[in-house]
C-alpha cells in the first residue's frame, strides 16, 4: 500500500480562489441587472405604472384633448407667471385658448371647471354625454415652507416659472365620464395618468416655461 499525503492548499491560493469565486459572482448579477435596465431611448412598457398609459398609445381623439390641454397649461403658466395668479377658465376661454374655447370641430363636447385647494389647481373637462372620456389637468404648487428644488430637473411632470417657481403637473384621463374632480388620488378614482416618454413621435409640445 502506498500512502499519499495531501497537503491543505497555501493561503495565496485560498486567496485567488475567493478571488474568483466573487468576480464570477459579481459578473452574473452585472449581467442579470444589465437585462432589466431600459436601453438608452425610452422605458420599457414594464416601466410603467399600472394608472399610467403612453400618449402614443390613445387613439387620435383623445391625443388632440391631451394636445390642446397641453397647449392650454403653457397659457395657463404663463399667466401665473405674469399675474401671480391661476386664469380663470372663462379668462382663457375668451382668449380662444384651447381646449377651453368652444370649436365646433372638436370631437364631442366638454364642459371646462377650475378648482383651486390651497396648493392644488385642477382643470376639469366634463363631457356632456354619459360614456365619453373627460380630461383632467392638475398642477401641484410647491410648499413655501419646503427648501427649493433647485436640484429637480424639468420634464413632462416638472415645468419652472420664470420666478423659479417648480410646478407638478400631470394629466390624466377617464373613460366613462364624470361630473366632478376626483377627491383625492385621481389613479385611485379610476382615472388614468397619460405620459410622453423618449420613445413617443407624437409627443404633446412642452412648455417654454421650462426652458430658459
Amino acid at each position: 500500500m502506498k500512502t499519499v499525503e495531501i497537503a491543505p492548499p497555501s493561503s495565496r491560493e485560498e486567496t485567488l480562489a475567493v478571488i474568483r469565486l466573487s468576480v464570477a459572482i459579481v459578473g452574473a448579477a452585472w449581467l442579470y441587472f444589465a437585462q432589466l435596465t431600459p436601453a438608452a431611448g425610452g422605458a420599457r412598457a414594464g416601466d410603467l405604472a399600472p394608472f399610467q398609459k403612453r400618449f402614443g398609445e390613445l387613439p387620435a381623439p383623445e391625443q388632440r384633448r391631451v394636445r390642446e390641454l397641453q397647449e392650454g397649461l403653457i397659457e395657463a403658466e404663463n399667466t401665473r407667471g405674469s399675474a401671480g395668479r391661476w386664469p380663470e377658465v372663462a379668462a382663457l376661454a375668451a382668449q380662444g385658448i384651447p381646449p377651453f374655447a368652444a370649436d365646433p370641430t372638436a370631437p364631442g363636447h366638454l364642459a371646462w371647471t377650475k378648482e383651486q385647494q390651497g396648493l392644488q389647481i385642477e382643470y376639469l373637462g366634463a363631457p356632456g354625454a354619459a360614456g365619453e372620456t373627460a380630461y383632467l389637468l392638475q398642477i401641484t404648487e410647491p410648499d413655501p415652507q419646503a427648501p427649493p428644488h433647485a436640484a429637480t430637473p424639468v420634464d413632462e411632470e416638472h415645468h419652472r416659472l420664470p420666478d423659479g417657481t417648480l410646478l407638478h403637473v400631470a394629466t390624466w384621463l377617464r373613460r366613462g365620464g364624470v361630473a366632478q374632480a376626483p377627491a383625492g388620488v385621481p389613479a385611485a378614482a379610476g382615472w388614468t395618468q397619460i405620459v410622453v416618454g423618449r420613445d413617443s413621435s407624437a409627443a404633446p409640445p412642452s412648455s417654454p416655461s421650462s426652458n430658459p
